[in-house]
């Protein structure tokens, strides 16, 4: 369930910090890195509903002795399964190049410090988990990237305005 608010938390912060960079040399790479990470973001969400709303059903179901229920999500969400291949291969990619994007944009904008563009592009990228490996682990490591690359521009536009 954490990862709708966490997805939405994403989009206004990227959208943040997009508008702190309209105008600036580092526009175009920004509003094309916004416009990715938005789109991937659409796309990744089939996944975070089927596993907010479908596996507390399904595991329900697997607990009163219906033991095929739970496989009814690592099919939905496999990459075995050609529809979850398509979006999860899209969410990824477009992820991924938008989190690069945007942390060039950053990293290049002379108006935020250099590391919080990495950290930034570095979550993204392990919160979409391409490899789809130790999920829960690797999208906390992500989001805690993403919150302290956050943290790391609001310091320095703070200390800027001082």
């Amino acid at each position: 369930m954490l990862g709708i608010p966490s997805a939405a938390l994403l989009l206004i912060g990227i959208l943040a910090l997009y508008l702190f960079l309209a105008g600036t040399p580092v526009d175009r790479p920004a509003f094309s890195g916004l416009l990715l990470i938005l789109t991937g973001t659409m796309f990744f969400l089939p996944f975070i509903g089927i596993y907010a709303f479908t596996a507390p059903v399904l595991g329900r179901r697997y607990l009163s002795g219906e033991k095929t229920a739970i496989s009814a999500i690592s099919e939905s969400a496999s990459i075995t399964n050609p529809t979850a291949l398509v979006f999860g291969g899209i969410a990824v990619f477009l992820l991924a190049l938008g989190a690069v994007m945007f942390g060039t944009a950053i990293w290049r904008s002379k108006h935020l410090p250099k590391w919080p563009g990495l950290l930034l592009a570095v979550g993204i990228v392990l919160s979409a988990d391409p490899l789809f490996y130790y999920q829960p682990i690797i999208w906390v490591a992500g989001g805690a990237l993403v919150l302290l690359s956050g943290g790391l521009d609001c310091q320095a536009h703070l200390h800027d305005n001082q």
